[in-house]
């Protein structure tokens, strides 16, 4: 069942409280009415007594006889042309001299009349035999002033009611006539609120409150709506951020421009009322896209028609605004990694050639051309070319990591860094933690051949340590060098953060800041952990828990020359 509106709530309970005042007010009308008659009737039927009292004719009447007679007729006409139902005429001793019922004539009379035996005028209302009355008794006296008789002027209260009533219609129509009137003002307003509600009821309208407010303050773009009459009717919270406009709050009274401190281009924007799209413009920090275009009404507030506002009518203008800046830094980002991606795609397919050259020359017998062409692709890069010495594979008991660190001990030789590597019995990975190892520890000597490269004479140097025992395997590589601090320990495994100069023609974090990320990838697949240590140059140790695979280490394990702890210094 679809809820009633406000307009026709207020209409029905407009009509109820006309008709239930009509009710009351006609209720109290008849009923002060109905008191103010019995208290004048009281007052005419007191006269009437005391008039009858003082007549001498009414005196003679009570001996009986003929006078008693023409007493009875005379009360007869009297009621009848005072608008009165009864007159009774009695002795001291209640004996009933007239009556309108003649069969009453003779009996006790029913009622008070104790005062009026003490001479006294008194009314009262008291059921006789006609039935309740009004009614008013006064003392007959003779010359002497002795009580010699009493008369009793009533109406029944049914004649009384019967003459409030009486008026009864008369204030049903004006009543009627009020509610007429309320009726008409309650149908004007149920119109007004129809068109002002767009006939909705108070739940409705509370819900549409707290829907568009919410829809309002989520979107990530600023909005702005303003009127014709230069005047800001609302706004989001984007849009105040981004505008330097007061936080929205609950007033959501319209606020002129000139009240408004809008930047300068925007606010003679909005004065115009010019439609742009995408237009960009500066306000403070930020680089701004702003759109503006006409607010429309929907063919939804044609029930506004009243207030000059039509469907398809323009009720003033709407303007988004976006923050140029931050879809920059993402257009940047995005060109990049294009950039990157494509070069890496080329790489690939390069890297693939020559990986199937090398594999052909070893299947055709022909090392030493595979080492030369190795060599020769090596030459002048950053990790360098030369001859690996074996006595630094002979001091590693796994010979995977032994070959990569004779590699870069021939690299620290040709770049003037002195290298160092030490290892224990102890050292046996598994082949799983074996390969993750040339990751962390390739990247690590890398780093230190860097640094080290750049430092001072004392500083040039390189030491790697490799040690096991307790289920667990130890790597550290340490340099002379000072490249990072303290605040740096913090930051450097973030992809993207490197201390190294950006290469000519790229981007300042095209190729950076990705070894550090690999390592700490890596050792985390193993479930290790990576310490820093930059108080006397820069200490890296990584520490992974061991599991051997099967009781078999790495290949050819077995065949290490190496059965203890050994150091060997490259000059």
């Amino acid at each position: 069942m679809h809820p009633w509106s406000i307009a026709r709530r207020l209409f029905v309970g407009q009509v109820l409280f006309i008709v239930c005042a009509t009710i009351v007010v006609s209720w109290v009308v008849v009923t002060h009415s109905r008191d103010t008659l019995a208290t004048q009737a009281a007052a005419r039927m007191s006269t009437t007594a005391v008039t009858l009292a003082d007549s001498p004719f009414v005196a003679d009447g009570l001996d009986g006889g003929a006078g008693a007679d023409r007493l009875r007729a005379y009360t007869r006409d009297v009621t009848a042309h005072a608008g009165l139902d009864f007159i009774t005429v009695m002795r001291p001793d209640r004996t009933r001299v007239t009556h309108p019922n003649p069969a009453e004539i003779g009996r006790p009379y029913i009622g008070t009349v104790e005062p009026a035996l003490r001479g006294n005028v008194f009314t009262e209302t008291y059921t006789g035999t006609l039935g309740p009355s009004v009614r008013a008794i006064a003392p007959i006296r003779d010359a002497s002033g002795r009580v010699i008789g009493m008369v009793a002027v009533g109406q029944t209260t049914a004649s009384v009611e019967t003459t409030a009533l009486a008026q009864l219609p008369a204030i049903v129509a004006i009543a009627a006539l009020f509610a007429a009137a309320g009726a008409i003002v309650s149908i004007g307003l149920n119109r007004y609120l129809r068109r002002v509600t767009f006939g909705q009821g108070p739940e409705q309208l509370a819900r549409m409150v707290v829907v568009f407010d919410a829809a309002l303050h989520s979107v990530d773009d600023g909005l702005v709506l303003t009127d014709d009459a230069q005047r800001v009717l609302l706004y989001n919270d984007v849009a105040a951020e981004l505008l330097g406009l007061p936080p929205t709050g609950d007033d959501t009274r319209p606020v002129p421009l000139a009240e408004v401190a809008l930047p300068a281009s925007i606010a003679e924007l909005v004065r115009t009322g010019r439609s742009c799209e995408d237009e960009v413009h500066v306000a403070g920090s930020h680089i701004l896209v702003v759109t503006q275009r006409e607010a429309v009404s929907s063919a939804r507030t044609g029930p506004f028609r009243g207030f000059g506002i039509r469907a398809g009518r323009r009720i003033g203008r709407m303007m988004t605004v976006r923050d140029h800046t931050e879809l920059t830094a993402i257009a940047g980002e995005l060109q990049t990694t294009r950039t990157l991606s494509d070069a890496l795609r080329a790489q690939t397919h390069e890297h693939a050639n020559q990986l199937h050259t090398v594999l052909t020359l070893l299947e055709l017998s022909r090392a030493r051309e595979a080492a030369d062409l190795i060599a020769g692709e090596l030459a002048g890069t950053a990790a360098g070319a030369g001859s690996a010495d074996p006595a630094v594979a002979a001091v590693v008991p796994e010979p995977r990591t032994g070959a990569l660190l004779a590699a870069k001990a021939a690299q620290g030789r040709e770049r003037g860094v002195a290298v160092t590597v030490e290892a224990d019995a102890g050292f046996t990975p598994s082949d799983r933690e074996a390969t993750a190892l040339l990751t962390v520890l390739g990247n690590l000597i890398d780093n230190a051949l860097d640094a080290a490269a750049g430092a001072g004479p004392a500083g040039r140097w390189v030491h790697v340590a490799l040690s096991g025992g307790d289920g667990q395997i130890e790597v550290s590589v340490a340099d002379g060098a000072a490249a990072l601090t303290t605040g740096d320990v913090d930051r450097i495994f973030t992809r993207g953060w490197s201390t190294k100069p950006p290469s000519p023609g790229q981007p300042v974090a095209a190729g950076r800041g990705v070894g550090l990320a690999l390592v700490r990838q890596a050792v985390a697949s193993l479930g290790g952990d990576v310490d820093v240590d930059v108080r006397d140059g820069t200490v890296f140790t990584v520490a992974i828990p061991h599991r051997p695979a099967d009781g078999h280490s790495s290949a050819n394990r077995a065949d290490s020359p190496a059965t203890g702890s050994s150091a060997v210094r490259l000059p």
